[in-house]
């Protein structure tokens, strides 16, 4: 029996049709939001948005979830001044004849969150609401439509924002009444607040969304990462490890931040600017050497950049070393007492796709070249004394995060970065 929406394969192909017909026909419309890279971003961050919200919940379904984001602005393959036509219309007609009634659903329900929306908030022709009413009618909300819509309201630009931010920024673009800006702003968050009751936590918290001032700009994140060289400069790092010398530290965080920033570009939604702060700073605590400091660097970037104000930065200092948050004690050589507080805030933590992205990178560098992920892990296990079994966990972590990237990158993440296997 035929499923009520396409799988992911499917809504990739159909996704990619759409994409293909914009670009024969070469669409005039003038909004930023919606110019080719935009268009890609958006509809990518929602789908990844309320993929990860709906495996939160115990009734939504992750992957209906994501097929309904990536396609809720298929019909925007068509541009709305030329045609003259609102492109939820578009989508929900065109997903219709596809034999897909619940994602053609979507395309419409998501920009009214309030069915019985007021006619003097919205922006659209008259002759687009009286189409538009006649159609919503019809439909009972459930919550793959609610969720749509608050995914939609928490992507912009090139970044997730808050519901506050997206607004805010459509309040200024369409030049809003109070009244209209008032309306938006409590239907986002009433859908929030939906949301964070069927996640049992915090909307924001589960899709990772990270607020500008918790990153440094690209020339800041510079600064700071120079700053942790000339203070290895000043406090000679006296582990024999050749790994540690200032080359091969050079290499290793510059080398994983350009290799972030290409896979970040690769699966069309992740900020390939933001992936290469993450990666240049991930290990901005070994300016300090652990045998000397006894404290593990995870720890030292996640204080120094904390107190900075770049949480999202210190957190990536953390989160890059344990790809598993329930990691066994014993295959990591920390003291009782560091492992107590790296499982204590690992515990607040929820994984974004930018930790995860960082986690994969690190396990491809070793010394002055990039290699597969068991033969790094093997040096590891070799450097650390560790057994077979840690070394066998190490590797599956590397493989179930290559797994993921390879999927969202839609290739090989080995090809991608020219690794041999």
């Amino acid at each position: 029996m035929k499923k009520d929406y396409p799988s992911k394969e499917e809504a990739l192909k159909i996704w990619l049709e759409g994409m293909n017909y914009r670009r024969s026909q070469n669409a005039t419309e003038v909004l930023d939001q919606y110019h080719e890279n935009m268009y890609i971003f958006h509809t990518k961050t929602v789908a990844r948005m309320a993929e990860k919200i709906a495996a939160k919940t115990v009734s939504l379904n992750p992957e209906k979830a994501y097929v309904c984001g990536l396609l809720h602005d298929y019909g925007r393959k068509l541009d709305e001044k030329i045609l003259n036509a609102f492109h939820g219309l578009v989508g929900y007609h065109e997903l219709n004849k596809l034999g897909y009634p619940e994602v053609a659903k979507i395309c419409l329900t998501h920009s009214f969150p309030v069915k019985d929306f007021n006619q003097k908030i919205m922006t659209y022709p008259e002759d687009w609401v009286r189409q538009i009413r006649a159609e919503l009618i019809k439909f009972n909300y459930d919550d793959y439509d609610k969720l749509i819509q608050l995914c939609d309201k928490m992507a912009t630009g090139y970044a997730m924002v808050s519901i506050e931010h997206r607004v805010e920024s459509i309040y200024k673009r369409y030049n809003l009444t109070q009244e209209q800006f008032e309306a938006q702003l409590n239907e986002g968050l009433e859908l929030k607040a939906h949301f964070d009751k069927l996640c049992g936590e915090d909307v924001y918290k589960v899709i990772g969304l990270i607020e500008d001032k918790e990153i440094p700009t690209l020339k800041e994140a510079e600064k700071i990462w120079q700053e942790g060289i000339d203070y290895r400069r000043k406090n000679p790092v006296e582990r024999p490890l050749s790994f540690y010398i200032e080359e091969e530290y050079i290499y290793h965080t510059k080398s994983i931040a350009e290799a972030a920033k290409k896979l970040a570009e690769k699966t069309l939604y992740l900020n390939p600017e933001r992936a290469y702060i993450f990666g240049l700073l991930h290990d901005y605590g070994k300016k300090i050497d652990e045998k000397i400091s006894k404290t593990f660097h995870g720890r030292v970037g996640y204080d120094e950049l904390m107190e900075r104000g770049y949480s999202h930065v210190a957190q990536i200092c953390l989160t890059h070393t344990f790809p598993n948050k329930n990691f066994r004690s014993e295959d990591y050589k920390y003291s009782d007492e560091m492992i107590l507080w790296i499982r204590s805030k690992l515990s607040e933590i929820e994984y974004s796709d930018y930790d995860m992205l960082i986690q994969l990178c690190d396990k491809f560098f070793e010394g002055l070249t990039m290699i597969s992920i068991e033969k790094r892990m093997k040096h590891i296990q070799e450097r650390y004394g560790l057994n077979d079994e840690a070394y066998h966990n190490l590797v599956s972590e590397g493989l179930v995060l290559k797994k993921f990237f390879d999927e969202a990158c839609g290739e090989d993440v080995y090809k991608i970065l020219g690794i041999e296997k």
